[in-house]
C-alpha cells in the first residue's frame, strides 16, 4: 500500500491482528506477516515477522532502525493457523497468541513518533522487498488506532477461531 496517513500513529496506541499458518521454519532470517517504513528499509516504521527459529515479533523504530525495541513470543511453526496480535500500549510493546498474552517489553529506544511521510506498507514481505514470508499463510489481517484489552483479543480469537477449523463453513 503506497503512503496512507492513517497509519502514521505517532506515539499513539495502535494494534496489528490477524491469522497466520507457517508449516516450517524459512531458510532465511525473517519472514515478514507486516511491515511498514520506507520502502528503502529506512524512517520510523513498525514490523511484525517471525524469526528464522520460528519466534513471533513485533518491532518498533522511530529513528531509521539505527535503534529499535522489540519483544518476540511463542513459536508459530507446526502447520495450523494461529491468531496473532501485536501492539504498542503506552510505553511498551505486547503479544497475544490465540487469544492469549505471551509477552511484553518497555519501549526504551523507540519513544518518539512512529509518523512516516515515505512509508509505505506490505504484508508478506518487509517494506524494502526483503524476507518474504516463507511457508506461511496470512488470513484476515487488520491495523487499528487502539489497543484492544486481553478481554477484547480473547473475544476476537473465541469468535473468529471457528472459521480456521477443518471443513468450517461460514456465512456472510
Amino acid at each position: 500500500q503506497p503512503y496512507n496517513d492513517d497509519l502514521d500513529f505517532g506515539t499513539n496506541d495502535f494494534c496489528v491482528m490477524g491469522w497466520t499458518k507457517k508449516a516450517g521454519t524459512s531458510a532465511s532470517a525473517l519472514d515478514f506477516i507486516l511491515s511498514r517504513e520506507d520502502a528503502t528499509g529506512a524512517g520510523a516504521g513498525f514490523h511484525l515477522y517471525t524469526t528464522a527459529a520460528g519466534l513471533f515479533t513485533m518491532a518498533i523504530c522511530d529513528d531509521g532502525w539505527s535503534t529499535f525495541d522489540s519483544v518476540a513470543g511463542s513459536t508459530l511453526v507446526d502447520g495450523k493457523w494461529h491468531f496473532f496480535v501485536g501492539l504498542r500500549r503506552g510505553s511498551g510493546i505486547e503479544l497475544f497468541v490465540d487469544g492469549s498474552f505471551v509477552s511484553e517489553s518497555t519501549i526504551a529506544n523507540a519513544v518518539g513518533s512512529l509518523s512516516n511521510s515515505s512509508a509505505v506498507c506490505r504484508l508478506g514481505v518487509r517494506a524494502s522487498g526483503d524476507y518474504a514470508n516463507n511457508n506461511g499463510s496470512l488470513a484476515l489481517l487488520r491495523i487499528s488506532g487502539t489497543a484492544p484489552t486481553a478481554d477484547q483479543i480473547r473475544k476476537i480469537y473465541n469468535d473468529e477461531k471457528v472459521l480456521f477449523q477443518p471443513n468450517a463453513k461460514a456465512t456472510l
